[in-house]
């Protein structure tokens, strides 16, 4: 299954969006680095789920960033984002935030890490897991584009 699609939202809630961005924002930011191009990741996966515009990406961001390095760390802050997103479909959550791990082609072990946390979280099994990080690296390679479109889209 690929959680790319545009009309599919793993989540639920007046929150969702805002806990959502944080969330995405926290993927980007758990090595200390935020580079362009895990940006434009969670920005298309923002408009894509939310409609989001620009504007409103720059404003939630920057709230963001004035409390990331006291919360990054807190223990109950990935369980208390995940709580207020809400997902309907965790392993299509994991799949967005493994989109913007991946983004600018390395991995950390921070990253590694709080890929894990998440997965557990969502009490999602290892070979899924597995599963949706090699998705996510074959979709940033463009792979898992050509693979679907040799298999007639399926």
């Amino acid at each position: 299954m690929l959680y790319d699609s545009s009309d599919m939202n793993p989540t639920h809630g007046s929150s969702s969006p805002h806990a959502m961005l944080h969330l995405l924002l926290h993927c980007c930011n758990v090595d200390g680095e935020c580079n362009d191009t895990e940006l434009q990741t969670v920005f298309s996966i923002m408009s894509r789920l939310y409609g989001v515009d620009e504007q409103w990406m720059a404003q939630n961001s920057a709230i963001h960033h004035r409390y990331f390095t006291r919360m990054k760390h807190h223990p109950s802050c990935l369980h208390y984002l995940i709580r207020q997103i809400n997902p309907s479909d965790p392993e299509a959550l994991l799949w967005y935030c493994a989109q913007v791990t991946v983004a600018d082609g390395v991995v950390s072990f921070a990253e590694e890490l709080l890929f894990e946390r998440l997965a557990a979280i969502l009490q999602i099994p290892t070979e899924k897991v597995r599963a949706v990080h090699k998705m996510a690296w074959q979709f940033r390679t463009g792979r898992l584009s050509q693979e679907i479109a040799s298999n007639g889209g399926e």
